[in-house]
């Protein structure tokens, strides 16, 4: 019975640094999920670009204290992407995109098809941007 006590005590004591980790201004960084959609449908692109990227980081947080095969949910990086393609940043974009694919490539499952082609368009409109600009 102390070895099934010690275990739920560890297995406790994980959970709930885990979910500190993912913690933003004291909710979990999931429960931001409406907010991002209102500030993207008011047309506060700025805003929900700093939001996101803030969550991006206690995502990450939350990865590195749950284990090296913790899946970072895409959602995040995909609408912050987004978000600099509508603003035509796409060395941002890029950036994001890159993150994302190298957070998942140590992990079993590694980056998923989909966000590697995304990441693919991005560099791709990076480059185009530069030629245009004569960069």
């Amino acid at each position: 019975m102390a070895l099934d006590q010690q275990f739920f005590d560890k297995h406790e004591k994980q959970e709930q640094a885990r979910k500190r980790a993912g913690q933003l201004e004291g909710k979990h960084y999931t429960a931001f999920v409406e907010e991002v959609k209102a500030l993207k449908r008011s047309g506060d692109l700025d805003a929900a670009a700093g939001l996101l990227m803030r969550l991006l980081d206690a995502a990450e947080r939350e990865a590195r204290v749950s284990g090296p095969d913790w899946p970072i949910a895409p959602w995040y990086f995909v609408q912050l992407a987004a978000i600099y393609r509508k603003q035509k940043s796409y060395a941002q974009e890029s950036a994001v995109l890159r993150r994302y694919v190298l957070l998942h490539q140590d992990k079993k499952s590694g980056p998923s098809a989909d966000m590697l082609e995304k990441l693919e368009k991005a560099q791709s409109l990076e480059v185009q941007a530069a030629i245009k600009a004569g960069l």
